[in-house]
């Protein structure tokens, strides 16, 4: 099963939503990790170490995984645009 970590900025309504219609999916937040407003860096290796796929609507989080080299095709972010409907 995929594990996923909604970072800080992540939406609460979509993530709201996806527990709503999927309860056994496996998201961890910062906020219950206990490492809200945690450096990026920190954010990305919490996701890294936990095998997560970090979910973010920050680009500056992707821009700096992706120059760190810790950008892997298994990282995602969703954002308003590209958000589920339904």
């Amino acid at each position: 099963m995929l594990r996923f970590a909604a970072d800080e900025g992540f939406n609460w309504d979509i993530l709201r939503e996806l527990r709503r219609r999927n309860p056994d999916l496996d998201i961890a937040t910062v906020q219950e990790r206990g490492i809200r407003q945690a450096e990026d860096a920190a954010v990305l290796e919490w996701a890294a170490s936990e095998g997560r796929i970090l979910l973010t609507s920050d680009a500056r989080v992707r821009l700096r995984a992706h120059r760190e080299g810790r950008a892997r095709p298994r990282e995602s972010s969703l954002s308003p645009r590209n958000a589920p409907s339904g």
